[in-house]
């Protein structure tokens, strides 16, 4: 999820900044909106910051301005219809798969022109653009995994950085309470609270989710190994899936964010986009630690990607906004230009996450979010997903999710189990899926 608005003058400011590109524009026969200035750039994304973006780059180059066209999904508007406006550049999560390789230029002359410094940038992010060892995309932004605590919880944590799935699950022994009947008064953490958590728990395990002859496959042993892990993470701490959801039902019906605010909760799991997006006096008295597992520390699949449309007639220019967006210089003016104006989003950092340039996030995002000193993340310790497959939200949303949910149940496993039924395999979910989605 990228931007989330808290206040309505954004999007009139958004939608201000649209029209006045448009005065830049007539429109065809066709009723297609076509530059009066063919040096414009046309770039399509749907993070609509790409308009506050483009309005500093237009200020220094008025020669050539951005023209900046939303689309929900970028991945699947390519390759444009024959009637409308074709990009120059595309902005986006979801960027880089088999399917859309083909219409982004390679951008390897980059570095080896000088342009661009493959030094500046978080290498394993680099890596997970490659093709054939040839970047296709830029990264732009991307979130990690944490756990919110407060404070004086810190002793449950024996690391400043991370906090390992290991020490997670086993804080409930100390954390915990249940009363003379037997109900749980306090919890530190429970897998089946947060879908997305168990699947950070199977991307950190070596579930390996990846595209292999154009099809979903992961690896079976270490997601099995994952559904054992978090089965007995909930026996063993929390006795079982009924008395997790009861006390949530219970106790957590606020926003994740406050259940730490709680006596009864010891960790919230959130994402850093969500963390930093809130504001700072919420956070007072709060800390925060990356999930970690043997030394790795997860990138959320929504990487934002910045690419060159391969057909685009403008690439000499396009390049020229790629170049300028991804330079400490400019990213500290857009963050300066941003926190100036008199208008409050919740989007962190750029993009709606850390920046891909490490200098940024170690020496300008501090500025603006003081929780980042000495907890910033460190590029030997990310782990990047490759190669997603095609479709992937889909995917993860009906064939992932509910596997990792119906398997990590324990009392659905024992009913079923009782009554001789086989819980679905990831193939029969995925088989499922195929058949709704492309029928």
């Amino acid at each position: 999820m990228r931007l989330k608005v808290t206040d309505h003058r954004f999007l009139l400011a958004i939608s201000l900044f649209v029209c006045l590109l448009a005065v830049s524009c007539s429109r065809s026969d066709k009723s297609v909106l076509v530059p009066q200035n063919k040096d414009c750039i046309v770039l399509w994304t749907s993070d609509p910051s790409f308009s506050l973006y483009a309005e500093l780059y237009n200020q220094e180059n008025p020669q050539a301005p951005v023209i900046v066209v939303y689309k929900e999904s970028p991945a699947d508007s390519i390759p444009p219809a024959k009637d409308e406006l074709s990009p120059d550049i595309i902005v986006g999560p979801w960027l880089k798969s088999s399917a859309t390789k083909k219409y982004f230029l390679p951008l390897n002359y980059l570095f080896t022109n000088g342009s661009l410094n493959r030094a500046d940038f978080y290498e394993p992010l680099i890596a997970a653009a490659c093709i054939d060892e040839r970047p296709y995309l830029m990264p732009v932004s991307f979130n990690m995994n944490a756990m919110l605590f407060k404070a004086t919880d810190s002793g449950f944590i024996a690391d400043n950085y991370v906090v390992t799935l290991d020490e997670i699950r086993e804080s409930g022994t100390k954390f915990n309470k249940q009363n003379n009947s037997g109900i749980f008064t306090a919890m530190s953490y429970a897998p089946s609270w947060n879908s997305d958590f168990l699947y950070t728990v199977a991307a950190l395990q070596g579930a390996d989710f990846s595209m292999t002859n154009k099809k979903l496959s992961w690896d079976q042993g270490h997601l099995r190994k994952t559904v054992q892990f978090l089965q007995d993470w909930t026996c063993e701490s929390n006795q079982s899936t009924a008395l997790e959801q009861d006390f949530q039902f219970k106790y957590l019906y606020t926003p994740s964010i406050k259940w730490v605010n709680q006596e009864q909760v010891l960790f919230s799991y959130l994402t850093s986009d969500q963390l930093f997006a809130t504001a700072e006096e919420k956070l007072e008295g709060l800390d925060f630690r990356w999930i970690s597992h043997e030394g790795k520390t997860l990138v959320e699949d929504d990487i934002v990607w910045m690419g060159l449309y391969k057909n685009s007639k403008k690439l000499r220019k396009a390049e020229q906004f790629l170049k300028w967006f991804l330079h400490e210089e400019t990213q500290k003016q857009l963050l300066s230009y941003i926190n100036s104006l008199d208008f409050v989003t919740n989007e962190f950092g750029l993009a709606g996450g850390f920046s891909s340039l490490k200098s940024v996030n170690e020496y300008v995002l501090p500025v603006y979010y003081p929780q980042l000193l000495g907890n910033l993340p460190h590029e030997d310790s990310l782990m990047v997903y490759p190669s997603l497959p095609d479709h992937w939200e889909s995917l993860k949303e009906r064939v992932v999710i509910p596997y990792l949910e119906y398997n990590t149940d324990a009392d659905r496993r024992r009913s079923d189990e009782i009554e001789r039924l086989p819980p679905p395999t990831m193939q029969e979910l995925l088989s499922e899926w195929e058949k709704q989605y492309f029928n």
